[in-house]
């Protein structure tokens, strides 16, 4: 990805699949007035949904979540808390 453009991160709170805990992942940017996104589910690390995101950059985002999948589950843990909903 060049340094230039702004991508966004958004997780969700953890979720459960197939009796498993897993977080959502959504990447967004906007390029040449189009919006791309890629969806990815940590802690497998795949992508189900990417417009727009060449595979150099789907494998750049791969190395991200692997690298930090323990801090997103933290921060999506904070989603649950009901503390969260209650401030």
């Amino acid at each position: 990805m060049k340094q230039e453009e702004s991508v966004n991160m958004t997780i969700s709170s953890v979720m459960k699949k197939n009796g498993k805990k897993v977080v959502h992942i959504r990447f967004e940017r906007v390029q040449g007035g189009k919006r791309h996104f890629a969806e990815g589910v940590v802690p497998d690390c795949t992508f189900e949904k990417v417009y727009g995101f060449s595979d150099e950059e789907i494998a750049q985002l791969k190395f991200y979540l692997k690298e930090n999948v323990h801090t997103i589950f933290e921060e999506a843990q904070k989603i649950n808390d009901k503390e969260f909903w209650l401030k």
